[in-house]
């Protein structure tokens, strides 16, 4: 990687001369009067009575099901504070007025913050999560205000460069999309990841790891993502923190969100995708290698008839399918994620590769797995009741659906 320039890193704020801060080091949990769970990926409590450093007073709230907690890190030696969705945490300085609350960590969801830092005036300041929080300190100014940090905008190279500096702040970082949207968990749960690189240092990349939505809003879906940003796309992203994923070597921008696009790409290529029935969709996959997919993408069109509910706390889904309504359906969508819950009885495409699953002594299973479904009928549009048997038929290799002596397209546009 090439290094052009010097950084010098900005101290997290300038003190007035009445002014002090106090730090809350949840890395040091002895100091907090706190003793941390001696196993691996554990949290304890918060104390009661709360946590008092030098004279603030620290109080957790429990709103939802799980309280906030002091966290012991897959390593078992490291700690954090973990905020959950709903839950509160309050500083109460006595008589004195808080002027600034500066977080430090790898998640800062808080409905009062703006990145990462706060600033007023009040004795007490309470703040509410809007997602899981990851903290590793939390500085008060107490006094007169301080110049608190403000995210700037760097380059991909920059970010780099920090990054090898050990800088803690956060930013907005700018760069050239490479390739499309990824997930990198078993299922889909609003995140998605891309790699971005320098505009001038095409070699240096940095990727945005389990990055939400514009604004820090979920992605509806891994779909939605990749309709939004394709490569070659300039882009502006937030990192709530830029860290070095030591056991690869990859530089990756965590906590972070989509944040605007600077430039799209005049030359995105498109993908011609086949739509194809289930009986097509089967002998594609009967003509593949034990365990491997298609090459190419498909969207396998056919009836629901057997789904199960996701399971708590996912979207993704697993059905089977077949060319006609209520019969028995051999091919398997395998937690596939729709754009809202798929129920037996209806019409569905599902986008993905074609795979031939064979666990040893079963017959072979041809499925799509993890890929994404979209209903005929659109969202809003579920209770409908059919008169007539709707069916499948094909006019001049095009697939229409026929139902009360209309034609529909898969589109669900009537054409006859």
């Amino acid at each position: 990687m090439k290094k052009i320039f010097t950084l010098m890193l900005a101290s997290v704020a300038v003190l007035t001369v009445n002014a002090r801060q106090v730090v809350f080091d949840f890395t040091n949990p002895t100091a907090l009067g706190i003793t941390p769970s001696e196993q691996a990926s554990k949290g304890v409590e918060l104390p009661a009575e709360g946590v008092t450093v030098d004279g603030v007073v620290l109080t957790s709230t429990k709103v939802q099901k799980n309280p906030n907690v002091l966290f012991t890190k897959s390593d078992g030696v490291s700690y954090e504070l973990r905020t959950y969705n709903t839950n509160t945490i309050t500083f109460d300085a006595g008589e004195e007025n808080i002027t600034a609350v500066e977080f430090a960590g790898s998640d800062v969801k808080y409905a009062e913050v703006t990145g990462k830092s706060w600033t007023g005036e009040a004795t007490s300041v309470t703040f509410t999560a809007t997602a899981t929080s990851k903290i590793t300190s939390i500085t008060l100014t107490i006094g007169e205000a301080a110049q608190i940090w403000t995210p700037d905008t760097i380059s991909v190279s920059e970010a780099i460069a920090l990054i090898d500096a050990g800088d803690t702040h956060d930013h907005f970082v700018k760069g050239v999309v490479m390739g499309a949207p990824f997930v990198t968990y078993a299922s889909f749960s609003g995140k998605a990841s891309f790699w971005l690189r320098d505009f001038v240092n095409e070699g240096d990349s940095i990727e945005l790891y389990d990055g939400a939505g514009l604004a820090g809003a979920n992605w509806a879906s891994l779909e939605e993502a990749q309709q939004t940003i394709h490569e070659g796309d300039s882009v502006l992203v937030y990192a709530g923190a830029l860290t070095l994923y030591a056991a690869k070597q990859i530089y990756e921008i965590t906590g972070g969100y989509y944040a605007e696009m600077l430039g799209a790409n005049p030359d995105i290529p498109v993908e011609e995708v086949d739509t194809i029935t289930v009986a097509e969709a089967i002998e594609i996959g009967m003509a593949l290698e034990d365990n491997t997919t298609t090459e190419q993408t498909y969207v396998v069109a056919g009836w629901v008839v057997t789904a199960y509910a996701p399971n708590d706390g996912y979207t993704d889904q697993t059905w089977y399918m077949a060319d006609e309504a209520g019969v028995h359906g051999d091919f398997e969508a395998y937690r596939c994620t729709p754009d809202y819950l798929v129920e037996a009885g209806q019409f569905v495409f599902v986008k993905g590769k074609i795979k031939k699953y064979v666990k040893e002594g079963k017959d072979p299973q041809i499925e799509i797995e993890k890929g994404t479904a979209t209903h005929l009928y659109g969202e809003g549009i579920e209770n409908i009741t059919l008169t007539e048997q709707a069916q499948k038929v094909v006019v001049d290799g095009v697939i229409y659906i026929v139902r009360d002596n209309k034609m529909f397209n898969l589109q669900g546009v009537q054409v006859r």
